[in-house]
């Protein structure tokens, strides 16, 4: 996280806590030596349209265009300064994805899982305005939606698609809502939503998942391929001898574009725990775009992907069918007075 601006030597981290009741934020900067508190952003303080926003999870991203990240904890955002910058108010939820998610409107959108129906106007999942909080879509559900993915897995309407498990609200469905960047309903049938990777030659996301071992509370690795035509998840990778994390949501240790070729690496536990295994596609693809470590964004993403309920790295630019070249990442070297 960067409040400070793209200018300025000090860096700042930020950390969250208490996702169902008081809402608390806290941003450092470090000058290589020492850490000093820059701000804290306190729900008690602030106002009850602040508390229980939070999730299990949180994403960094200058929404507001103004060269500073903001915080996006779940159904709110704090601004680069610590205060407030829109509560949706509607509530807390386990799964939660920024990005630009629809290239025709400006900005970053917010696609995001809800448990309290009561909060949600019974929403399973909405898509919003990042810089706003302004609610575009969202989809029907009567109980909590555990689990929600968005990425452009479909050519056939522009920008990502999101789907939820709001027809039962379980880990696993198959069943559920899977819509366009605009809204439109897409089917029923929907992939795994646990997480997502860039893995074959095209620009379009994978799924990753696990084939899972209630016994172990764990699972062997799996990548797919969602097959639109059929509306079926089609198995491209299954990583034998690893694990996952973190029971059902089945996730891996740690997943990014590692070796630059804006394909992603996943590293998946040994089925022991005696190792990392790092898995890299061996496909080709005539798709170039520069390292996603280069995108603040997506940097930032690997950073804070393995807080609370783990999700994946997004960039601050569409990845999918029909993309524009993003614009060269601005970068420059700085170091401490």
């Amino acid at each position: 996280m960067n409040p400070c601006g793209t200018g300025e030597n000090l860096r700042a981290s930020a950390r969250g806590a208490r996702q169902y009741t008081r809402s608390v934020l806290a941003a450092f900067d470090f000058d290589g030596e020492k850490l000093t508190r820059r701000w804290v952003f306190d729900s008690a303080a602030a106002g009850s349209q602040w508390a229980g926003q939070g999730n299990h999870n949180l994403f960094v991203a200058d929404v507001d265009g103004d060269q500073k990240d903001e915080i996006v904890f779940g159904s709110m955002t704090t601004d680069d300064d610590g205060e407030g910058l829109y509560s949706t108010r509607l509530g807390h939820g386990d799964a939660l994805h920024v990005s630009d998610l629809d290239p025709d409107r400006p900005g970053l959108e917010v696609f995001a899982a809800h448990e309290d129906m009561g909060s949600s106007g019974k929403r399973g999942a909405t898509f919003r305005g990042a810089a706003t909080g302004e609610v575009l879509w969202g989809m029907p559900a009567e109980k909590d939606t555990g689990r929600a993915a968005a990425g452009d897995i479909d050519p056939r309407h522009p920008g990502a698609e999101g789907w939820a498990v709001t027809a039962t609200g379980e880990w696993n469905a198959r069943q559920g809502e899977l819509r366009s960047a605009t809204g439109e309903l897409i089917g029923a049938a929907i992939p795994p939503a646990n997480f997502l990777a860039w893995w074959d030659g095209d620009p379009l996301r994978e799924i990753v998942d696990h084939d899972y071992d209630a016994a172990k509370g764990a699972g062997v690795g799996t990548i797919s391929k969602w097959d639109w035509a059929s509306g079926t998840a089609k198995p491209l990778l299954r990583a034998e001898g690893t694990a996952s994390n973190n029971s059902t949501k089945g996730t891996p240790a740690i997943q990014a574009d590692l070796y630059g070729d804006w394909r992603e690496e996943i590293v998946w536990r040994a089925e022991d725990s005696s190792a990392l295994r790092i898995h890299t596609t061996v496909d080709l693809t005539d798709v170039r775009l520069r390292t996603l470590m280069h995108d603040p964004v997506y940097r930032l993403g690997v950073a804070w992907q393995n807080i609370g309920y783990n999700q994946p790295p997004h960039p601050g630019f569409f990845i999918g069918a029909g993309m524009a070249s993003p614009e060269a990442p601005r970068i420059r070297y700085t170091r401490a007075r």
